[in-house]
């Protein structure tokens, strides 16, 4: 008799369940994040249509297949349901999620130049990002290992000359991020025959691969002086 009873009330709360929608989440974005709300639907036949608000301002109807639903949002602060119905019937609703939006950092930094002579090709750069920043990844744009101090120095190769892609990107004390890039040339070659005159000392030859040489003949060869001019010549013979 009780395995009858208990059969006959479970049956009526199995069979006729309500129909219900949870709203539910607590999410922590950067501002270039989105964040996830989910709407899970409880009982009831698709399609669902639903209607939340956001601190209170009630946003467009959506009908949806989907269960979950999940809504992406840059938009900080209290969502909850105001309206609920799968295909048959309204539902009701419950719960309620938490978005908040963090501020992410602004990368910037200087450069003591962006030239630099291909006698000197070394560089001091300063941080000045604006932010908690705990974390600094530089990239120098040679193929060198990355730098992870606040303001680096840093020395590229002699040769060849060229244009190079500077790279950094910062972490704050919360985990967002932000990049800032700029350029620097190394070396600017003036090409020349003439000999060099007396108010200058040459200080070295090197050949294409900027290895120093003491002169060879039938191929280019750059003549580096003092007054960081740099002169190409071939000795033909």
């Amino acid at each position: 008799m009780k395995l009858i009873l208990y059969i006959l009330f479970l049956f009526p709360i199995i069979g006729f369940g309500q129909v219900s929608a949870f709203i539910s989440g607590n999410e922590l974005v950067c501002d270039y994040n989105k964040a996830e709300v989910e709407v899970s639907f409880i009982s009831g036949l698709s399609p669902y249509t639903f209607i939340y608000a956001i601190n209170g301002i009630t946003q467009s109807s959506i009908t949806t297949n989907d269960n979950p639903y999940a809504i992406l949002t840059q938009q900080e602060g209290v969502y909850t349901l105001t309206y609920f119905s799968d295909a048959n019937t309204n539902g009701s609703i419950n719960g309620s999620a938490i978005v908040t939006v963090l501020e992410s950092p602004t990368a910037l930094f200087t450069t003591s130049s962006d030239t630099l002579s291909v006698l000197y090709p070394s560089v001091q750069l300063n941080d000045f990002s604006i932010g908690n920043i705990v974390a600094w990844t530089w990239d120098f744009g040679d193929n060198t290992a990355n730098d992870y101090t606040s303001s680096p120095y840093h020395i590229y190769p002699q040769w060849p000359p060229t244009v190079y892609q500077v790279s950094l990107i910062v972490i704050d004390n919360v985990g967002c991020s932000d990049t800032a890039s700029s350029t620097i040339t190394v070396g600017q070659l003036t090409t020349s025959i003439e000999e060099h005159t007396t108010n200058k000392e040459l200080l070295k030859v090197t050949d294409l691969l900027g290895r120093e040489t003491k002169g060879t003949k039938n191929q280019p060869l750059f003549y580096i002086y003092d007054d960081g001019t740099v002169e190409k010549r071939i000795v033909i013979e």
